[in-house]
């Protein structure tokens, strides 16, 4: 059973201290826990006394965890991604370029069972 209006914020840091807004997202998370679940993903750092933090990058299980019923959500995902310059470059040498932050989220959405036409990406670098 989904929830309507439920959103999952899903964040990946190395460090707390790269949480942006992490105090609004906690109070907003505290007022409005039937709407909201903020859940950060911390790579070079104990997460311990952080509210559903993970250790660690975000993988398949996790987004398996916050998206039980994935033919029934959307997905936005943000961060770095493959460059022209480094799309170009690899292309020059006959390589494919090495997948970015985005494109990684884009195989895992897939793997997990959402259709691309559920995520939306940007990306920058």
């Amino acid at each position: 059973m989904t929830r309507q209006g439920f959103q999952k914020l899903i964040s990946l840091v190395q460090t707390r201290d790269d949480i942006i807004y992490f105090r609004d997202f906690q109070e907003l998370q505290e007022q409005h826990p039937d709407k909201l679940k903020v859940v950060h993903c911390i790579t070079r750092e104990d997460p311990t006394g952080i509210p559903h933090a993970h250790r660690g990058r975000i993988d398949a299980d996790l987004l398996r965890e916050c998206v039980p019923d994935p033919g029934n959500c959307f997905v936005f995902s943000c961060g770095p991604g493959i460059t022209p310059h480094a799309r170009r470059a690899a292309k020059e040498r006959g390589e494919e370029a090495a997948p970015q932050f985005v494109e990684h989220m884009m195989a895992l959405l897939k793997e997990v069972g959402l259709d691309k036409k559920q995520i939306k990406q940007e990306s920058w670098g």
